[in-house]
C-alpha cells in the first residue's frame, strides 16, 4: 500500500483505511478478512518540520484571568523557579508545506491544524500540554508558531532537549500528524514586578511579557 496507490483511486492519503481482503483455498472456500490502519503524516527530527526553542527566565508566574486571543489554550499557570528551565516558555514552530502528501484531499497545509499536543517524547501525559497560544506565522498557512509554558512540560524541573508534537488535521478524529524536534536554549530574563507572567489578554508590550490588560494586538517584540 503506497501513496500513489492511494492517490491514483482518488482517495486521501493520510488518515484511516480499512482494506478488506477476499481469498479462496485449494477447496475454493472463500475466506474474507479486514483490516483497519491509519497513515499519520511524519516528521522526523532533523526535518525541518518542526523547529523547538526553550526560553529560560527567572521570576515566578502569576494566575491571571484573562485569555489569549491568539488561539491556544489557557490553564493556571503552575509557579516557576529561578535558574530551571521550566521558568519560561517553549516556542514550536510547525511547517507544514501546501498538499504535504500530493493529494488533493488531504488536509493542505498547517492552517489546518485543529488540535495539538506537545512535550518530551515517550513521557506521561502530565509532561504535554496544549499551546497557550497559536497563530499562523505565514499568509500562506504553511507555517504555525506554537507557545508552550514550560512548567507545563516539565519533569522534574526541566523541559528536556527532545520535543514531539502531536496533533490532528480538520477534526478532532481527523488526519493525525507528529514531528520531533532537538530544543535550543536561550536565556532571558522576566520584565517588571520580577519577571511576573500572567495570561491576559495577550498584549505584549515589548519585552515578552503579557500584561493582562490588552486586547490581543502584539505591541513589540514579544
Amino acid at each position: 500500500m503506497t501513496a500513489a496507490l492511494l492517490k491514483s483511486l482518488g482517495l486521501p492519503v493520510l488518515g484511516r483505511h480499512t482494506l478488506e481482503v477476499q481469498a479462496f483455498d485449494c477447496a475454493g472456500n472463500m475466506g474474507q478478512s479486514a483490516v483497519a490502519f491509519e497513515i499519520v503524516l511524519d516528521g522526523p527530527a532533523g526535518s525541518g518540520v518542526l523547529t523547538v526553542t526553550t526560553t529560560t527566565t527567572t521570576g515566578h508566574d502569576d494566575q491571571g484571568k484573562g485569555d489569549d486571543k491568539d488561539g491556544g489554550d489557557h490553564d493556571q499557570d503552575n509557579n516557576g523557579h529561578a535558574g530551571d528551565s521550566s521558568s519560561g516558555t517553549v516556542t514550536v514552530v510547525l511547517t507544514i508545506p501546501n498538499v504535504p502528501t500530493g493529494s488533493p484531499l488531504d488536509p493542505q497545509s498547517a492552517r489546518d491544524v485543529v488540535r495539538e499536543h506537545g512535550g518530551p517524547p515517550r513521557s506521561s501525559t502530565r509532561a504535554r500540554a496544549r499551546a497557550r497560544r497559536a497563530r499562523l506565522s505565514r499568509p500562506d498557512g504553511t507555517t504555525l508558531t506554537l507557545t508552550f509554558k514550560a512548567s507545563d512540560l516539565a519533569v522534574s524541573n526541566s523541559v528536556g532537549t527532545h520535543f514531539e508534537l502531536t496533533g490532528r488535521f480538520l477534526s478532532t478524529t481527523g488526519p493525525a500528524f507528529v514531528a520531533f524536534a532537538n530544543t535550543s536554549t536561550t536565556g532571558g530574563t522576566g520584565g517588571s514586578g520580577g519577571g511576573d507572567d500572567d495570561h491576559g489578554k495577550g498584549d505584549d508590550k515589548g519585552n515578552g511579557d503579557d500584561q493582562g490588560k490588552g486586547n490581543g494586538d502584539d505591541k513589540g517584540g514579544g
